[in-house]
Parts: C-alpha cells; sequence; structure tokens
C-alpha cells in the first residue's frame, strides 16, 4: 500500500515534489530571521540543582583556576 503511494506521488510526480520541497525550503527561510537561541549558562541550568551545588562545592575545596590537567601526557 505505502509503495503505490509513493510510487503513485513521488515518483510519477517529481516535479510537484521538487516545487513543494522549494515551497517549504523558502517557508522556513523566511521565518528564521524571528529564530532567536539563548544558550547562555543562565539559561542552561536549573535553579536549585543539587549537581550544580556539589560542584560549587568541589571547586571551593580545590580551589583550581580551571585549567584542565590530563595526567600521564
Amino acid at each position: 500500500m505505502f509503495a503505490r503511494l509513493y510510487q503513485n506521488i513521488v515518483i510519477e510526480k517529481p516535479k510537484l515534489i521538487f516545487a513543494l520541497l522549494i515551497l517549504c525550503l523558502i517557508g522556513f527561510g523566511y521565518y528564521t530571521k524571528d529564530f532567536r537561541l539563548d544558550a547562555s549558562s543562565d539559561t542552561l541550568l536549573i535553579d536549585g540543582d543539587p549537581d550544580l551545588k556539589y560542584l560549587k562545592e568541589i571547586n571551593e575545596k580545590l580551589k583550581g583556576d580551571g585549567t584542565p590537567y590530563i595526567p600521564g601526557i
């Protein structure tokens, strides 16, 4: 059933499918001007996260400068 539907729509009418794909691409491209991605660290952290609290405790105990060291190299 699906194979016949695919054959009738996609294979036999490639210009229609291509036109629909171009219309979708234009539509998505038009609305990308309104897209805003906020990936700052403030929005990625959850308030009251116990793992974040633990990380801060470990950082206070170790008092490192944030430079990672890989032993054995």
